[in-house]
């Protein structure tokens, strides 16, 4: 089982990992080593990304505790925390809106969990049925509780699933959601020529629609499909945004990223490591192209952006990451670095965390 434990800080840490100015070097590590406590006596949880990382001199971890408040000596505003109050006498329960979880996440396959109190939604199905369902149980959704299925495109790292979810041994009857553009271009893929797909369902792009409590919006993304979108879901005052596979940050994608609670955002390829991977020249153009995908730097200069309007997200998850141009501790070194140009600082403004390619995130409570 993965542990996770604290760079002690002495000696030279390795580059990959950052320090916080003023503040003593503890970051995520994964460790083969003795087992390592929780500081609540429990034992680490066996996923394996990493927590918030709040610059805070202990270890946080996000399990569906109160996000902590981020010391701010600048007098810079601190990241709103939850406020969990139970009394003997009030004994209130505080309901989340919304929770997120994330059962893989890379060009290898694409599915993440949406759920409230009454609804559970996913968001594409490119990974096996069998790891849908394992990422399900880890999150603790009853299968028959899915509603429906969403698409952004009709890659195959975000469709691979999609006519077996409904089927005879699937999740029960969910409804495959889509827009007119993509459904045209699935029914012309050879792995689904002449397929009738369970639950299909067509939507139209920028029109919003309700499924159970959960209201959700579609928007156009820069992408080289036929009809890509990005979503995002709206209950009581909790918004989750999903947006990836994307070549650019057009204005109506920056406005549904500001509107988030917690944005899910595309971190894909570090650009430097893609110009002298073994990708042919055709494919690397694409990718870097305004139809492909989001470098960590256009990620991280989005998020600076948004900090500079007094727009941004409490919470930042960098999603779709490249497993041959990227890794995650690139990814957040970069949004850092940037962030910390302008004197910003992650954990103190904003939080950011990364979602690990084949590996299923913990329940995130928005």
């Amino acid at each position: 089982m993965a542990r996770w434990a604290a760079w002690p800080g002495s000696g030279s840490p390795p580059v990959r990992w950052a320090r916080v100015p003023g503040k003593p070097f503890l970051p995520w590590r994964r460790c083969c080593c003795s087992p390592v406590s929780r500081p609540d006596g429990q034992e680490p949880s066996a996923s394996r990304i990493s927590g918030w990382y709040t610059g805070s001199t202990e270890r946080q971890w996000n399990r569906g505790k109160p996000f902590p408040t981020p010391h701010s000596p600048t007098g810079r505003s601190p990241i709103p925390a939850v406020k969990a109050t139970s009394t003997p006498t009030a004994n209130k329960r505080i309901l989340m809106a919304l929770t997120f979880c994330s059962f893989s996440s890379g060009s290898s396959g694409n599915c993440y969990l949406i759920k409230s109190e009454e609804t559970a939604l996913l968001v594409d199905a490119g990974i096996s049925l069998k790891r849908i369902r394992e990422g399900l149980a880890a999150s603790g959704t009853p299968e028959e509780a899915v509603s429906a299925v969403l698409v952004t495109h009709e890659h195959s790292d975000h469709i691979r699933s999609i006519g077996a979810v409904g089927g005879k041994r699937g999740l029960g009857t969910p409804r495959i959601y889509a827009n007119a553009g993509t459904w045209n271009a699935i029914s012309k893929l050879p792995a689904y020529l002449g397929m009738e797909i369970p639950g299909q369902t067509t939507f139209v792009t920028g029109e919003d629609f309700t499924i159970g409590d959960i209201t959700v919006h579609s928007f156009p993304v820069s992408h080289d499909a036929a009809e890509p979108v990005g979503y995002s879901f709206r209950c009581g005052e909790s918004c989750v945004a999903i947006i990836t596979d994307t070549g650019v940050v057009t204005p109506e994608i920056y406005e549904e990223a500001c509107r988030a609670n917690l944005l899910v955002l595309e971190s894909n390829h570090d650009v430097e490591m893609l110009k002298f991977c073994r990708y042919p020249w055709f494919l690397k153009q694409r990718i870097l192209g305004e139809s492909g995908h989001l470098s960590n730097e256009l990620a991280a200069q989005t998020v600076l952006r948004m900090l500079q309007e007094g727009k941004a997200p409490a919470r930042i998850a960098l999603a779709h990451l490249s497993r041959e141009n990227n890794f995650p501790e690139m990814a957040w070194q970069t949004m850092k670095n940037v962030l910390e140009e302008e004197d910003y600082t992650v954990g103190r403004d904003v939080a950011i965390c990364t979602l690990v390619r084949d590996e299923i995130s913990e329940v995130m409570f928005v």
